[in-house]
């Protein structure tokens, strides 16, 4: 992997948002919104920012691609209209990597599945098929997520499997989520 992660300063994606704030005033003076029917932001989310209505509020994995095509982010999400309408709120209140990440992305596609876990699989499947610049979990092939059941509660951790094969306890793995 690279370190040419793309960078825009404000001035860039100020001048993105004039353009598409010019583009918006010629074709519908009135409206206030992109051609899928969302509000504009003034930036370069306007290119692809989906109606919140359209995103559905169901589990699913979604794929941010940056002009060329590639994919640059994969994730996951119990309900993917509350997890993606996240990416478009104003940039100050996202993380300087989030907001390079989503000022580098021109397009966004997510596919519904029927259960979290299904989510989790695919999100897997992808990070390892794309390796996208922005996602840091799942890189190496060392460590992958499994279910440790212990004391009737399901726990999703990340570990080796070699670890979990020698016997060695599950809270030697770099990351666990337990529920309660």
């Amino acid at each position: 992997m690279t370190n040419d992660i793309e960078r825009h300063s404000p001035e860039v994606w100020r001048k993105a948002a004039d353009s598409l704030r010019g583009e918006a005033d010629a074709s519908d003076a009135v409206a206030k919104v992109n051609r899928n029917g969302a509000p504009l932001l003034g930036d370069t989310r306007d290119l692809f920012r989906p109606k919140t209505g359209d995103i559905p509020a169901q589990p699913g994995v979604y794929k941010w691609r940056d002009g060329e095509g590639r994919v640059i982010y994969v994730g996951k999400a119990k309900s993917l209209r509350n997890r993606l309408t996240n990416y478009f709120q104003p940039l100050y209140l996202l993380h300087p990597r989030t907001q390079t990440m989503v000022l580098t992305a021109r397009s966004l596609e997510w596919t519904v599945v029927g259960t979290e876990l299904e989510a989790l699989t695919l999100e897997y499947t992808w990070i390892k098929e794309f390796d996208p610049r922005f996602n840091v979990q799942f890189r190496d092939d060392k460590t992958y997520p499994y279910l440790a059941i212990s004391s009737g509660r399901p726990c999703l951790a990340y570990g080796s499997p070699a670890a979990a094969r020698e016997g060695t306890p599950a809270t030697s793995a770099p990351t666990r989520r337990c529920g309660s």
